[in-house]
């Protein structure tokens, strides 16, 4: 959802400036509105490195530029609170509440510092920047190369973020922690069966044969002396520092207490954690009885994810109270 609503804010973002009929500088709330949150997008685009010309370089992520980050959403969010709401029109009515709720979760990712879990169960800081197909010119190949040689700073930065989380306990989930390590060792090769090295395979035939040359040759050395070394450093760390730590630190929690429950399960003739549950969806279509995973399931599972929230935004325990069917702490 997030990333669909930074999407929008990009769309509206395009609007520039706003001039009235007489030639002054229009003062009116959607005016004022419209030059916030393109300033803000703008601003965006060069502080996380993306747009036009930022394709040599990753954004900083260490804590220091997130806390500057912080501080300008923090003022911008100000900004937009003086604005009067009423007199935007309709349009800008919508706008300032995406741009709104946009801002306020990034001040909130970064207020409880998430950066320091910076990957999950698909998505990787380390392979997110992977070409999915070649370049256009060999500008563009140049400038790939030069943010390939920013990737031992980018995971540096990372990697500092990780042992932070780390020492405040603070990791992703346990379904996002196991075998990820396992997606990054394709790119600890050195030679072009590695990811990153994809887009030389065939290059465009409007760039000369020996510029092509030239560009494969770089990018091997890239690869040998700058990226093989990062991805192993990150490997390394991953698997003797953070996997590590996490199994040391949950693997044990999870048997400190005896766990009461009544559960349901299904099971198909085979191990799979889809084919079951699709299979028993669908035959509760085609015979209408109900599912396994039913409505009450479903409340309880999100339930769960509520009060585990709960308990981390609180910073204490939490329990269901039944009778009054509210979040306790």
């Amino acid at each position: 959802m997030r990333k669909i609503i930074l999407l929008t804010v990009g769309l509206f973002a395009t609007v520039v400036s706003t001039v009235s009929t007489e030639g002054q500088p229009d003062t009116s709330a959607d005016a004022r509105l419209r030059a916030l949150y393109t300033e803000e997008w703008n601003w965006r685009q060069i502080e996380m490195a993306r747009g036009p010309g930022a394709g040599d370089r990753f954004p900083r992520v260490d804590a220091a530029s997130q806390e500057t980050r912080l501080a300008y959403w923090t003022r911008t969010l100000a900004t937009l609170d003086t604005i009067p709401f009423d007199q935007l029109s309709s349009e800008e009515k919508i706008n300032a509440q995406i741009f709104r709720t946009s801002l306020r979760a990034l001040v909130s990712d970064i207020h409880y510092r998430t950066y320091e879990a910076p990957f999950n169960s698909d998505t990787f800081f380390w392979t997110d920047f992977t070409p999915r197909q070649g370049f256009a010119n060999a500008a563009a190949y140049r400038s790939y190369l030069a943010r390939l040689r920013d990737v031992p700073r980018y995971f540096d930065e990372q990697i500092a973020n990780m042992r932070a989380g780390l020492a405040r306990g603070y990791s992703v989930p346990r379904v996002a922690v196991l075998g990820r390590d396992k997606t990054i060792e394709p790119y600890v090769k050195g030679d072009n069966s590695n990811p990153l090295y994809a887009p030389f395979a065939d290059l465009p035939a409007s760039i000369p044969a020996a510029e092509q040359d030239a560009l494969r040759a770089e990018a091997a050395a890239v690869l040998r002396d700058t990226i093989v070394p990062a991805y192993s450093k990150l490997l390394t760390m991953m698997r003797e520092e953070y996997l590590k730590k996490w199994h040391e630190e949950n693997d044990a929690r999870l048997a400190r207490e005896a766990m009461v429950e009544t559960s349901v399960s299904y099971s198909g003739p085979h191990f799979d954690d889809i084919a079951p549950h699709l299979a028993n969806f669908f035959n509760a279509v085609r015979s209408r009885k109900p599912v396994v995973e039913d409505v009450v399931f479903g409340h309880n599972a999100a339930l769960a994810c509520h009060m585990a929230n709960e308990s981390y935004f609180r910073g204490n325990t939490v329990r269901w109270d039944a009778a009054s069917r509210t979040i306790k702490g």
